[in-house]
């Protein structure tokens, strides 16, 4: 709920508001006379006015409360939202606004209970509480301590959720930040395998300076005792030459790609954070497991898991929420099977009210039949999937989603293999 208050400002809070007004200012008039409704009013314009101009807020609860004492009106249920009003003050305002509602709450609260032990307006009998002379201080006493104890708790519960809104987050925010760390281990993991490469045409490229830096030294010896071969040695030192700086351009546009990004190479023991991540999303996601795993190298993993990622990824982009996905992990050595399924298609239909058998015939069952599904992630998953011998294909299922399968029947023998 403070999520939703944080982010849409006035709109929230005029529902509150509202909602105080009539919920509790009905009790009170029901309980009392239209009188209570001047003060009920009051706070709850408080709880409007408490997210953004908290200082109109602390002045309608004093005015509230001011206006009951010189009506001579017992505090009313409608002095529930000075509570709420307090809360939000305390979880959306400023240092100064939080301290000066809550010493200002407790002063206006402290008066109307003296007026309520010996003031000449209300007094406790107003609320039904028969209460002797010599009983007073230690009634008074009491609701002091049960105002400010209620007082406190709004205070600190405020406080407590500015800390989780801002420095916590929501499951959800977990959820996105997961995701990030996610895309920046995939960026990690190919940044490794650049490096790699690097250095391997690092020490080529070095090979050919070498080469370069020999054949002229010996080409300046040779033409000094044979002019006739100077023209055979510098074509060959322009061959080396140029084949160093095809080395070198190589090394730079594998270098000028893309930035270097962080985070640690993905690996399948992390499916299980990203099928909760996707469920706090909204998807009813549920990650199976049939026959015994088989070890796997970091690269394979990367690659299952990279393919899980995007199938999870095209999901969210085109699929409503509670939209249900598997994700089923076959394994029978030497091969493995990965299926991502989702229901989106059904769950978009059954959220506007359609009947499921419509929107759909003989044409669609054809098409899913013979039509190939294609896109540049797609394009990517089997290019991935071909580095170990594997195929993805996609499928829709009219009427109810999509499915991804990759099918490795040789991985065990290629990872063993590399």
């Amino acid at each position: 709920m403070f999520k939703w208050i944080q982010e849409n400002f006035w709109l929230p809070t005029l529902y509150l508001s509202i909602a105080c007004f009539l919920v509790f200012g009905g009790i009170d008039l029901l309980l009392g006379d239209f009188k209570a409704l001047i003060p009920g009013a009051a706070f709850a314009a408080a709880i409007f006015f408490a997210r953004r101009l908290p200082w109109i807020s602390i002045a309608l609860v004093v005015l509230g409360e001011g206006v009951g004492i010189v009506l001579g009106l017992a505090p009313t249920l409608s002095s529930l939202s000075i509570v709420l009003a307090l809360l939000l003050i305390s979880a959306f305002g400023n240092k100064s606004a939080r301290i000066t509602a809550l010493v200002a709450f407790v002063a206006v609260a402290s008066v109307v209970i003296w007026f309520l032990s010996f003031g000449q307006f209300a007094t406790f009998a107003t609320l039904g509480i028969e209460i002797a002379s010599d009983q007073r201080v230690v009634a008074f006493a009491i609701a002091l301590v049960l105002t400010y104890g209620w007082l406190a708790l709004a205070w600190i519960l405020g406080r407590l959720v500015f800390v989780r809104v801002q420095h916590v987050g929501s499951p959800l925010d977990r959820a996105l930040t997961l995701l990030s760390q996610a895309k920046l281990s995939f960026e990690l993991a190919k940044q490794n395998e650049r490096m790699e490469i690097v250095r391997d045409l690092s020490e080529l490229l070095i090979q050919r300076v070498g080469a370069v830096l020999s054949l002229t030294e010996g080409g300046s010896y040779a033409v000094q005792q044979n002019p006739a071969v100077a023209g055979r040695v510098l074509e060959r030192a322009s061959e080396a030459a140029k084949s160093a700086q095809l080395e070198l351009r190589r090394l730079f546009d594998l270098l000028h790609t893309d930035s270097l990004s962080g985070g640690l190479t993905p690996r399948l023991a992390d499916l299980d954070a990203l099928v909760i991540a996707y469920r706090e999303l909204g998807y009813n996601t549920e990650l199976r497991n049939e026959g015994d795993s088989f070890r796997l190298d970091e690269g394979a993993e990367m690659c299952l898991y990279r393919i899980v990622f995007d199938s999870l990824e095209n999901v969210r982009k085109h699929a409503p929420r509670g939209t249900n996905i598997t994700i089923e992990f076959t394994w029978v050595s030497p091969g493995l099977q990965l299926m991502i399924k989702d229901n989106g298609v059904e769950t978009e239909v059954r959220s506007e009210v359609v009947d499921l058998v419509e929107g759909y015939g003989i044409e669609e069952d054809f098409a899913a039949l013979v039509q190939q599904i294609d896109g540049a992630t797609l394009g990517a998953m089997r290019e991935r999937a071909a580095l170990y011998e594997g195929s993805v294909e996609a499928t829709a299922e009219p009427g109810v989603g999509f499915t991804i399968a990759a099918i490795f029947p040789a991985l065990q023998k290629v990872v063993e293999g590399k």
